[in-house]
């Protein structure tokens, strides 16, 4: 996951996770040079030119499995609940579980990804709207030899590469999804994601593959070999993104139920943004219930100005993403996206 801006919404950790955050990335003993560290190369995706330079606070990007584990640190956390419905009683909520299970406290906050459960106990289905992006997306890890690994890893980058054809709406990115001996190049698990605007995912899994392996014999080096180089019994997963273009505001209760991250602005990954606006999420939430523990807000007051700042910069990061999708499948518009233009910065208002 990218993990660049939303760095600097983390000062409400305990120091001792802070002081461990980079152990959570793909690769914590990846040396870069300081151009490496703040640029990430776009190339064309069929002559292998170099045609952007994307800049950005940093390129590191972190492992969902690894900051998931520091962020779980001292915390009873329980999975596989499938969240069901909730009873809101004034002083206490009940949240209900598929299997049978209950769970009582002052205040739910549902992060519970883009097909939000708790969204829909605090907004009408009807006010809901998630939409297809249209984009025929194939998804996977991949493992290689040693020699096709340092071939792969051996280009502009050495944690990621973009590649966007100029003659068809294809993107292909490859990045370093975990490293699990840095001095053995056949540990590295490589992730990677190909897509192309319009079409349908193909039914099952051999099909994936064939239509995967076609898309990646139209593309420059490296992502030609990446892709032929796949395994057949890979699995790849048949990827359906949604996005919320017109965020409606929920029913906090009183400042007693919220949402937070994928669940209050699912946007398409195309700008890298989901985590990092995720952080800022959590970063407000903190200071909003802070300033009612200390007298200056009410909790309905503070959640109704939380709920409020999340629903508008959501949004707005929303609209960018999808746009940026788009300009991601078409070469003209991608050299002046936002991305090329202004990287993976956060996008702000505009002044009035």
């Amino acid at each position: 996951m990218g993990f660049h801006w939303g760095s600097n919404y983390i000062d409400h950790w305990p120091q001792e996770l802070q002081d461990k955050v980079y152990t959570t990335q793909n690769d914590p003993n990846a040396k870069m040079t300081e151009e490496q560290d703040h640029f990430i190369p776009i190339k064309n995706g069929k002559t292998g030119e170099l045609v952007v330079r994307v800049p950005s606070e940093t390129v590191r990007r972190v492992s969902r499995t690894k900051l998931r584990l520091l962020l779980s640190t001292d915390i009873d956390v329980q999975y596989g609940k499938k969240f069901l419905k909730l009873d809101d009683h004034g002083d206490k909520i009940t949240a209900h579980f598929e299997d049978g299970t209950t769970a009582e406290g002052n205040i739910i906050i549902g992060c519970d990804s883009v097909h939000s459960k708790v969204r829909e106990a605090v907004l009408p289905l009807d006010k809901i709207h998630l939409e297809h992006v249209p984009v025929t997306i194939f998804n996977l890890t991949q493992q290689y030899t040693a020699e096709q690994a340092k071939f792969i890893r051996s280009f502009e980058h050495p944690w990621l590469l973009i590649g966007v054809h100029p003659d068809q709406p294809t993107l292909a990115f490859i990045n370093i999804a975990n490293v699990k001996d840095s001095d053995k190049p056949e540990s590295i698990v490589f992730q990677m994601l190909y897509s192309k605007w319009g079409g349908s995912t193909p039914e099952t899994n051999e099909e994936r593959h064939r239509a995967f392996k076609e898309l990646g014999q139209q593309l420059c080096e490296p992502f030609r070999s990446a892709a032929a180089w796949v395994k057949e019994d890979t699995w790849i997963h048949p990827d359906h993104l949604t996005h919320w273009p017109k965020p409606e505001k929920w029913d906090n209760h009183g400042g007693r139920i919220t949402l937070a991250g994928d669940a209050a602005h699912p946007m398409a990954p195309y700008r890298g943004q989901g985590l990092n606006n995720a952080l800022e999420d959590a970063s407000y939430y903190i200071k909003a219930i802070t300033s009612v523990v200390d007298g200056k807000k009410s909790l309905k007051e503070a959640v109704d100005a939380y709920d409020a700042e999340v629903l508008e910069r959501g949004t707005r990061e929303i609209d960018v993403s999808y746009k940026q999708a788009v300009a991601f499948h078409n070469f003209e518009m991608m050299q002046n996206s936002t991305v090329a233009r202004h990287g993976t910065a956060k996008v702000v208002a505009a002044a009035n």
